[in-house]
């Protein structure tokens, strides 16, 4: 006994298995029903597989459950990253949230700063949670400015330059955005030689 209506086109068919033995046929109905329909497909001779040969071959069935099969993969890449990015999302909410923004959640930080008689010692206070542009266009006080100045010639990438305009410039920055824009250069030039290995 057929299954499959005879004078009607289906909406979709595919193979609802990996080993492609069965086949899921679809009709349109009121409403934007499906009315499905599964069709066997090891008895070739079977009303409802010729039927279905009239409609499609095997050829389409198999390009269509490979099309289906990387559709499928994609999405469910795409929902681990979005799951990956929303758990990295939670996480740094988390880290804002337990930094908090109140003057209370102010920490202290021993800064060691050098100057002309020696080495000297004091604290500074150091924001776990500020806006970046406060930050960068504060006014420093002398002995923050020269520990700024300190730290960035510290870094390997200024240490090991022979450029002496640029350091020169360094030294004489009076801001920490001067300081670090001053820096770039040399510390933005031996990114781009490592990323373009």
């Amino acid at each position: 006994m057929s299954l499959l209506p005879k004078d009607e086109t289906p909406f979709d068919y595919h193979f609802v298995d990996d080993n492609q033995t069965i086949v899921e046929v679809r009709y349109q109905r009121p409403e934007n029903h499906l009315e499905g329909f599964i069709i066997r497909m090891d008895d070739p001779t079977s009303d409802d597989y010729i039927r279905l040969m009239e409609i499609t071959s095997l050829e389409e069935l198999q390009r269509l459950h490979e099309e289906n099969k990387k559709a499928k993969k994609l999405y469910q890449e795409q929902v681990m990253n979005h799951e990956l990015l929303h758990d990295e999302i939670n996480r740094l909410r988390q880290l804002l949230t337990d930094a908090g923004t109140s003057k209370e959640n102010w920490k202290k930080k021993a800064l060691t700063v050098k100057d002309g008689a020696g080495r000297t010692s004091r604290e500074r206070v150091v924001y776990k949670d500020q806006d970046i542009m406060e930050v960068l266009t504060k006014e420093l006080n002398r002995e923050d400015l020269f520990a700024l100045k300190i730290s960035i010639f510290e870094q390997p990438k200024v240490r090991g330059s022979q450029d002496k305009e640029v350091k020169s410039k360094i030294r004489k920055a009076k801001s920490t955005l001067e300081v670090l824009a001053a820096a770039a250069p040399l510390l933005l030039a031996e990114d781009q030689e490592e990323n373009s290995e």
